[in-house]
């Protein structure tokens, strides 16, 4: 199955933490399957989004210009007393998307069934956002 960067950050945080044995086997392999490799890791440059609403995360300092990065595709904010530059959203997650590439993993039934039922609970609830739709079609949601 195709599985773009965001599709399997997605799928990943929304894996069960506990269940019975067998569940968890399945979810183990899949977290492997869906995870990234250190070289991919490398070329993707994950970033980790910081709070920059008391100044810079890194020395405080007010002296700040946010603009659109163009490799990112989001606001990244750049302190201009020590050159810090990151993500100005805490606990966004960024990656380069020039690097970024659909990954052909394959994914087996039960698999897809545990990842299904996932959606299906956060539907129930009434938590599916817009980033889940396109998961939710390719998992005949």
């Amino acid at each position: 199955m195709k599985l773009s960067v965001k599709d399997r950050l997605l799928i990943l945080q929304m894996l069960p933490d506990e269940a019975n044995i067998i569940t968890m086997r399945v979810v183990h392999d899949l977290k492997r399957d869906l995870g990234f490799s250190e070289a991919e890791s490398k070329s993707l440059s994950f970033m980790s989004g910081e709070s920059w609403e008391a100044g810079c995360p890194n020395c405080k300092g007010q002296d700040l210009e946010i603009a659109l990065d163009k490799d990112y595709g989001v606001n990244m904010g750049k302190c201009l007393s020590c050159n810090h530059k990151g993500l100005i959203i805490a606990n966004q997650i960024g990656w380069n998307q020039s690097a970024a590439k659909e990954e052909d993993i394959e994914i087996g039934d039960v698999a897809k069934k545990i990842i299904r039922e996932q959606f299906e609970a956060l539907d129930e609830q009434g938590k599916i956002i817009p980033d889940h739709l396109e998961i939710c079609e390719k998992f005949g949601l």
